[in-house]
């Protein structure tokens, strides 16, 4: 058997052995990352949830509403109807209206 062949074997274990090792180590960095943003995503259904159930917040997500200043004689835009009470929301700011979509 020549050295010629069998470094040639010893040279291709090594690099596939690294090969693997840098692998191994990227699957684990992008699992790690994608858990984190899963995490993220739980958060942002658990504060939706809260805002549906909460009776006090304008602009709950997915609702349609949002918080609006009124311009000169205007409640809300046009295709707007405003949502009573006025002024009583915990998310509108002084003198904005509370609007929903018609």
């Amino acid at each position: 058997m020549s050295k010629k062949g069998v470094s040639l074997s010893v040279n291709t274990i090594v690099v596939v052995v690294l090969a693997l090792l840098v692998f191994v180590i990227v699957l684990y960095l992008l699992q790690s990352n994608i858990s984190k943003s899963s995490k993220q995503y739980l958060n942002l259904t658990d504060q939706v949830e809260k805002d549906i159930q909460s009776k006090d917040v304008c602009a709950k997500m997915f609702s349609g509403r949002y918080c609006y200043s009124p311009k000169k004689s205007e409640i809300c835009p046009e295709g707007y109807s405003v949502v009573y009470p006025l002024n009583e929301w915990k998310d509108c700011d002084v003198g904005q209206n509370c609007c929903e979509s018609d």
